[in-house]
């Protein structure tokens, strides 16, 4: 197979962009394991966990530091919290998600000063 190199050095890969070549075994190993545990979803058929997926997708991302902060956050505090267990494939509402946006909103967020926020997407309580 043919490889890709971004202009960071990431290498294109199953899965979408790798951080570097020494990054392709642990995730082929990774892989192989869970296809002989029977564990294994191709994320092509939206079985994946969300978390599996996000964690695929979040390898590919090229964002500034303060932006991945704010991302990282958001998942790890929110998005995965809600979702992370789910198919991929189990997503099929815009209500479902615009429902829980409204009672993230509605809570606000904890800022590591134990002040409350309001929530917002571009926000990184810090």
């Amino acid at each position: 197979m043919a490889r890709e190199v971004s202009a960071a050095g990431r290498h294109a890969g199953l899965g979408g962009w790798l951080r570097d070549q020494a990054g392709c075994p642990p995730l082929g190993n990774d892989q192989e394991a869970q296809i002989r545990r029977d564990r294994w979803n191709d994320p092509r058929d939206g079985a994946a966990l969300l978390a599996d997926w996000i964690e695929l997708w979040w390898g590919g991302q090229d964002i500034e530091p303060t932006t991945e902060l704010k991302y990282r956050y958001l998942i790890d505090h929110h998005i995965l919290p809600a979702f992370g267990s789910r198919p991929v494939n189990t997503f099929t509402s815009l209500e479902e998600i615009v429902a829980w946006e409204k009672r993230i909103r509605s809570r606000g967020v904890l800022a590591s000063d134990g002040r409350r926020r309001p929530f917002h997407a571009g926000h990184n309580p810090g």
